[in-house]
């Protein structure tokens, strides 16, 4: 079964953000843009973010809607990513901050009257780093070069950033809940849930821990367009490479039941 391309209920075409779909076809795709709806239709389901049906228009796949909708939660309630800090040990109703993020995979970007491409709007992973900064990361008292305060990562961005492309990617959409970003403050650490599908085959293999989980093709072939990550593997690795640099044994990972769960420690590279 290949949950993204299920149809999603009750969404369209205007659900999903021409601007992002024109800048992944024209610009990265290198692609003629389509003029009409029916264009666009026949565009989209040939490229799985749509699919046919017998009574009516097409309609958006689970991929399409994760990667290109407005507001992807309000047509599927397990997008998007929650995020929760707090000062104490445990969930508790205390959070120093509780919110659940709604954007599209893709971000947008445009082109500047000289022609340099940029992003113009970030999307949801970069919307959610922007978020956390102030509680995975501290700023220097003092001022650095060109009058600036450096900030460092108790984290290393790098591998948060995959982590949760690699949950958001990799996840299994039939399941409800969305995928979580926890940081707890007497207890050092910082969290990443997804719901990794059916129990996983578990191997060993190149020195750590896999598990084989089903990769997502739309998500894993749309998203490295735009920036490049470790996804093409079909395991997740308890240690993302990108955390390798700064410390090996300071990320874990843990499988219970169907959820799977990243875990760092603090550390200074």
């Amino acid at each position: 079964l290949h949950a993204e391309v299920l149809p999603v209920s009750g969404s369209g075409l205007a659900d999903l953000d021409q601007a992002r779909l024109t800048d992944y076809l024209g610009r990265v795709l290198s692609d003629e843009v389509p003029a009409t709806d029916a264009d666009w239709h026949s565009r989209l389901c040939g490229l799985g973010f749509m699919t046919e049906r017998a009574d009516g228009p097409p309609v958006c796949t689970i991929a399409g809607t994760v990667l290109f909708a407005h507001r992807p939660r309000r047509l599927l309630r397990q997008a998007g990513v929650r995020w929760m800090a707090f000062a104490g040990n445990d969930l508790d109703y205390q959070a120093l901050d509780d919110t659940v993020l709604d954007a599209p995979l893709v971000g947008l970007w445009s082109r500047s009257a000289q022609g340099q491409v940029f992003r113009a709007q970030p999307g949801l992973v970069e919307q959610l780093l922007e978020r956390t900064g102030p509680f995975l990361s501290t700023e220097s008292a003092e001022l650095a070069e060109n009058l600036r305060r450096e900030r460092h990562w108790h984290y290393p961005p790098e591998a948060l950033r995959e982590a949760l492309l690699n949950a958001l990617v990799h996840r299994d959409w039939t399941c409800p809940g969305e995928v979580e970003l926890v940081r707890f403050g007497d207890r050092p650490g910082c969290g990443v849930r997804g719901h990794a599908g059916p129990p996983p085959t578990h191997a060993a293999g190149g020195g750590s821990t896999q598990w084989t989980i089903q990769q997502i093709p739309n998500r894993s072939v749309t998203l490295p367009k735009y920036a490049p990550q470790n996804m093409s593997c079909s395991g997740i690795d308890t240690v993302p490479p990108s955390a390798r640099p700064w410390n090996s044994r300071a990320a874990s990972a843990r499988l219970s039941g169907y959820r799977l769960r990243w875990t760092w420690l603090p550390v200074v590279p």
